[in-house]
């Protein structure tokens, strides 16, 4: 995917020179997203009720809740409208969230941790269309590429001992996001504000070690990470 970035920039910044419109954007975005993450809950509320079933009353702590994200992007201009231009651009992501079921007592503690974090690529079409003069509203389409990594740990403290268990698995997805923003300009540099739903089509966790060993609920069904649901964010850039 890195390459078809690669040639489709390339391109662009040919096109935009040749129509005289070259203005190259650079930004970055903090936001926070929300995601659905269903299979992923499931199996830790099967993982729930076996410690349950020994004895072991672990309680829900964390159940993938919603996270703060962060994003690079560029883009660049490739076709010029009487109200606004049409632009193409790539972006870096980051976002993490997780699960934790324990118990603790006098006697120690118990617990199993669920770490997920990815990184993303994206490849985003955007039409903007002109406000004011220091105002533009946009429309976009992103596509993703995700890269997912599982960090399951299970743990295990009495008194001054403890041990744990951790294992480690991935994912690739693919996904789309339509999203709607608002930039307000201040000479070359701009804020803007962006919200936009997550679709993602999510793919099977597999083992680090081994990637033919997935990882199966209770029905041995595949579990995959939905990153699907909201997204909001806040943005910095600068036009050059």
């Amino acid at each position: 995917m890195t390459e078809i970035l690669a040639l489709l920039f390339i391109g662009a910044f040919h096109q935009a020179q040749a129509q005289d419109t070259y203005r190259f954007t650079v930004s970055g975005q903090f936001g926070y997203g929300q995601y659905q993450m269903g299979a992923l809950k499931e199996f830790q509320q099967d993982i729930q009720a076996f410690y349950v079933s020994e004895g072991l009353p672990l309680q829900t702590v964390h159940d993938f809740p919603g996270h703060w994200d962060a994003e690079i992007r560029a883009s660049i201009p490739i076709l010029n409208f009487n109200n606004g231009k049409l632009n193409i651009g790539a972006s870096l992501g980051y976002g993490s969230t997780g699960g934790r079921i324990h118990y603790a007592d006098f006697s120690g503690e118990i617990g199993v941790d669920q770490v997920l974090e990815y990184r993303s690529l994206g490849l985003i079409f955007e039409r903007s269309f002109t406000h004011t003069s220091q105002s533009t509203f946009y429309i976009s389409a992103k596509q993703t590429l995700r890269f997912t990594n599982l960090d399951f740990t299970e743990f295990l403290a009495l008194g001054d001992t403890g041990d744990s268990e951790s294992l480690s698995f991935k994912s690739t997805s693919f996904g789309l996001q339509p999203q709607l923003g608002y930039a307000v300009f201040i000479g070359n540099t701009f804020v803007r504000v962006n919200a936009g739903y997550q679709i993602e089509i999510p793919s099977g966790l597999t083992f680090s070690a081994n990637r033919n060993a997935k990882l199966i609920d209770s029905s041995g069904d595949t579990i995959g990470a939905n990153w699907s649901g909201l997204r909001l964010g806040f943005m910095l850039g600068m036009q050059i």
